[in-house]
């Protein structure tokens, strides 16, 4: 996790996303069987095992306001989280 929060961060740097950008790092969000994970808000979607390299894909998509659908967990929908998926795999 701490190698995909770092390569977040030098990503939002690098594309100079550091005004409309932040994050936080946090411990266990009740998903360590599916992590690292990363949530992005405001729409609330939940990356599963997220690497370095799908880190810096997710703030590229955020870059050129494109959805980013690879290894989505969970959604919002209606107020109500919404499971994306089942498979394992991205």
């Amino acid at each position: 996790a701490d190698e995909v929060t770092q390569a977040i961060r030098v990503t939002i740097d690098k594309s100079g996303l550091t005004d409309t950008v932040h994050t936080t790092k946090t411990l266990c969000n009740g998903q360590c069987s599916s992590g690292p994970i990363v949530i992005s808000y405001p729409k609330g979607n939940w990356y599963e095992r997220m690497t370095p390299e799908t880190g810096k894909e997710l703030i590229c998509s955020i870059q050129e306001e494109q959805p980013f659908t690879k290894k989505c967990l969970y959604t919002i929908e209606k107020g109500q989280f919404r499971k994306v998926k089942t498979s394992k795999e991205g």
